[in-house]
C-alpha cells in the first residue's frame, strides 16, 4: 500500500522561487524608472516656477534687457526683442537630469510700451 505524499517536490519549489525572483526583479526595475521620472518631473517643475518668476520680473521692468542668471542646479538666459507691436522675451533654462542636461524654452509676448 502506497501512502499519499503531501507537500511540494524540490523541483516545484525551485520553479516557484524562480518565477517569484523574476517577478520581483521586474517590480524593482519599474520602481526605479518611476522614481527617476518623479525626480525629473520635480526638477522641471522647479525650473518652470523659476521661469515664471523671471518672466514676471522682466515684464514689470520699464525697459528689460537680455541677461543670464546662474543658480545652483540651473542656468537661465534670456533675450528681449521688440517690434512695433510686441515685446518678446525668450527664456532658456538648462537643468541637469541625471547624466544629461535638459533645455527648457519659454517665450513671453507682451504689448510694446
Amino acid at each position: 500500500m502506497k501512502r499519499a505524499v503531501a507537500g511540494f517536490s524540490l523541483i516545484e519549489l525551485i520553479v516557484a522561487l524562480t518565477i517569484l525572483s523574476i517577478t520581483l526583479l521586474g517590480l524593482a526595475g519599474a520602481a526605479a524608472v518611476a522614481y527617476r521620472s518623479f525626480t525629473d518631473a520635480e526638477v522641471i517643475e522647479q525650473a518652470t516656477e523659476a521661469a515664471a518668476a523671471v518672466l514676471d520680473s522682466l515684464l514689470r521692468e520699464p525697459a528689460p534687457r537680455g541677461g543670464v542668471r546662474e543658480e545652483p542646479g540651473r542656468r537661465m538666459q534670456w533675450q528681449v526683442r521688440e517690434d512695433s507691436l510686441f515685446m518678446h522675451i525668450d527664456l532658456t533654462i538648462t537643468v541637469p537630469l541625471g547624466a544629461k542636461e535638459r533645455v527648457l524654452t519659454f517665450t513671453a509676448v507682451h504689448r510694446a510700451r
